[in-house]
Formats: C-alpha cells, structure tokens, sequence
C-alpha cells in the first residue's frame, strides 16, 4: 500500500487530509486512532469521512477502522460497510476474518502502517503537515 495514511481523531483532521489529498491528486487513507471502534463506535468513521468527502468531492481517500484485537468489532465493523478493517488479534481469527472481508470488498490490514497522526500536530498546521506527508512519501516512492 503506497497511500499516504493519516491518524484522524477528529473532522478538521479529515478535512485537512482531503484538502491535501485533492491538492495533490494523490489518493490518501484515514485511519482510525487505535482501538477507535471500542471506544468512539463503528459509525464514527464512516460519520467523519462522509462530512469531510462532501467539503472535498476531488478527494480520493479510504478509511480504516482499527478494532483491535476484537474479532466481534471487526466483523460488525464490515457489516456496517468498513472500507479497511485493522485487526491484530490471533493470526487464527485473522484467517476466520479474512473471508467476510473479501466478501465484504474490504482490505484486512495486521498491523498499523507507518502514518502521520494528526493529533501531534497544530490544527491550524494540519494542512501543511498532510502536504508534507504526501511529499515525502512522494519523494521515497519514486
């Protein structure tokens, strides 16, 4: 996966991913903080990434929800319509899970990628630091 991902914790996060992302041309991924669908629920990503995509209809982003080491979470996540679920439970719930989730035409991710979490970052500098981000990748890929 060659997308740059950003940790969103809240929407003006989202918005400055997508703004960057639309900026650039470049296809981005929002991820959940870890854990998020214990504790913030399973429609609070999709919530998010549809209010920030109708501020940026140019923007081509995914999203990941991180449901942990929870098999139950990551199953209703896909049933809800999750776009990546992240799992790091037993590699043997991970193979039980992997077929809902193609059968769901979602990605199963094992661990968290490398990614820019924007709640280390200023709000008013989010913009600039999804940028940035996207350079950077930018630069390494090619």
């Amino acid at each position: 996966m060659n997308d740059p991902v950003f940790v969103v914790h809240e929407l003006a996060h989202a918005r400055a991913a997508l703004a960057a992302a639309a900026d650039t041309g470049r296809r981005v991924v929002l991820l959940s903080p870890p854990d998020a669908a214990v504790y913030l629920g399973l429609r609070w990503m999709p919530a998010l990434a549809a209010a920030a995509r109708s501020e940026f209809p140019n923007a081509v982003a995914g999203t990941a929800l991180d449901c942990g080491d929870r098999l139950a979470l990551a199953l209703e996540a896909l049933r809800h319509g999750a776009e990546i679920v992240l799992f790091t439970g037993p590699k043997e719930e991970a193979e039980r899970l992997r077929p809902a989730t193609t059968a769901a035409g979602a990605d199963l991710w094992r661990s968290r990628p490398p990614a820019l979490d924007l709640g280390t970052v200023p709000t008013e500098q989010a913009m600039i630091a999804c940028r940035e981000w996207i350079d950077r990748l930018g630069a390494v890929l090619k």
